[in-house]
C-alpha cells in the first residue's frame, strides 16, 4: 500500500476531485504501476482505501488554502473599512462632515482621496452605511452639546 500510495502522490493530475475510474486510467498511464505486477494484482478494496486517504488528504489541504484565502480577504475587508473610518474621521476634524451633510456633499471629498475607491464595491465595507453611522454619532452628541453651550448664553 506504501508503493501505491507514493504513485498516487506522484501523480500530477490528481487532485481532492479526482474519482476513482479517473485514478485508475492515471494509474494505467503511469510507468511505474504498469511495471508492477504486485500492485496491479492488488485487491481493489486495499487500492480504493488508499485512494481514498490520499484524496482526503488532498481535500484537507484544499480546505486549508480556502480558509488561509478567506481569512486573508477578511483583514483586507477590515483594513479597508478602518481606512475608510479614518477618512470620515478626518472629514468630521476638518469641518466638512457634521450631522446636516447630505452623501453627495462628501462625495467630491471621496473624488479627490483615490484610495477609497478601490476599495467601495467589496462586500465588508459599505460606505453609506459607515457614513450613516457616524452622522447618527454626530446627531447624538447635539442635545449634549446644546446643553454644553447653554451655560454661555
Amino acid at each position: 500500500m506504501k508503493q501505491l500510495r507514493h504513485i498516487l502522490l506522484t501523480l500530477k493530475k490528481l487532485t481532492c476531485r479526482t474519482t476513482w475510474s479517473e485514478c485508475q486510467q492515471m494509474l494505467m498511464d503511469n510507468h511505474l504501476f504498469a511495471e508492477d505486477e504486485d500492485l496491479q494484482n492488488m485487491d481493489k478494496e486495499d487500492a480504493l482505501i488508499c485512494f481514498e486517504d490520499v484524496i482526503k488528504e488532498f481535500d484537507k489541504e484544499d480546505k486549508e488554502k480556502q480558509d488561509r484565502k478567506k481569512t486573508l480577504e477578511k483583514r483586507v475587508f477590515r483594513k479597508h473599512r478602518q481606512r475608510f473610518v479614518e477618512m470620515l474621521d478626518k472629514l468630521h476634524e476638518d469641518g466638512k462632515l457634521h450631522f446636516h451633510v447630505h452623501v453627495d456633499g462628501v462625495v467630491p471629498h471621496n473624488k479627490q482621496q483615490p484610495h477609497i475607491h478601490p476599495h467601495a464595491g467589496t462586500t465588508w465595507l459599505h460606505p453609506p452605511r459607515s457614513l450613516q453611522v457616524l452622522c447618527d454619532q454626530l446627531e447624538s452628541e447635539v442635545p449634549r452639546r446644546k446643553e454644553d453651550n447653554q451655560g454661555y448664553f
